[in-house]
């Protein structure tokens, strides 16, 4: 017997939207393409689905806390942990709306429905920078330029408003087919999931994301967490290759400087 999808159906009517394909699914929740049927537009539409506290019903369609779930949080009394983290989804969501900067996605509505919550955004034709640096391994000085320059007003504008990103990687920049970078798929909330959950996804990623994030405890963040991993992925866009992880770095630092694993190239870079 097949096993049974924990997405929603192809094809299925989402308030205004029908699902046209997933995107991308992970421990805390499903990316979908879908269109807006009358106004015949793209979008991407995360869906909040944490594996280890739900599941689908019988209908493809709902979604349910399982046992562990409905579990308080941390001591009797208080809310169960698939509703605590539906919050915090709805939160992040709530944030971003406020973002208005053509280099972070665009959040365009969220909403509650079928036992969960949905953020609904701008779809973007291009690639992750994840997939240029795999075909290309590192990139040219003019396009770094122009990568700097998108992200850091983005996150400018994300810092400014209290709010991190936690999980930035070549994997959650998207490189528009216009040349724009773009910040996606924010950490934040799936962060404080991972604190209570022993399965979904932690959000720290090897090579990106600075000693902070790999303690237990959720201490020592703020905007120099985001910074260190653009740091880190500039160094992956001047040298081609993945930066050491944090933990390795404490004590003796092996990292070769990228202005010498660069081997003479990107010099102009160091005065940007």
């Amino acid at each position: 017997m097949a096993k049974k999808s924990n997405t929603l159906p192809i094809g299925y009517r989402l308030h205004h939207y029908r699902i046209e394909s997933v995107l991308g699914a992970g421990g805390f929740g499903i990316t979908y393409m879908a269109v807006h049927e009358a106004l015949r537009s793209r979008v991407a539409i995360k869906e909040y689905f944490p594996v280890e506290w739900s599941y689908r019903d019988r209908d493809d369609v709902n979604v349910l806390a399982n046992t562990q779930g409905g579990l308080p949080t941390s001591e009797a009394g208080e809310e169960p942990c698939y509703t605590w983290g539906l919050q915090r989804f709805l939160h992040e969501a709530q944030v971003l709306a406020q973002v208005n900067h053509p280099s972070v996605v665009r959040v365009k509505d969220f909403f509650e429905a079928n036992g969960t919550a949905y953020i609904v955004m701008d779809y973007e034709d291009g690639e992750p920078l994840s997939q240029v640096l795999q075909r290309e391994k590192n990139l040219p000085e003019e396009r770094i330029r122009r990568l700097l320059g998108d992200v850091l007003p983005a996150l400018e504008s994300v810092h400014s408003l209290g709010y991190l990103h936690r999980d930035l990687k070549p994997a959650n920049l998207y490189c528009r087919s216009d040349g724009r970078t773009l910040l996606i798929d924010f950490g934040a909330a799936r962060q404080a999931l991972s604190q209570r959950s022993k399965n979904i996804t932690s959000v720290f990623t090897v090579g990106y994301s600075p000693i902070e994030q790999y303690l237990v405890e959720s201490k020592g963040y703020g905007p120099w967490t985001d910074v260190y991993a653009v740091g880190a992925v500039l160094y992956q866009c001047v040298t081609g290759k993945q930066p050491i992880e944090a933990p390795a770095r404490v004590l003796d630092d092996p990292l070769k400087p990228a202005v010498e694993a660069a081997e003479g190239q990107y010099l102009s870079l160091i005065h940007i």
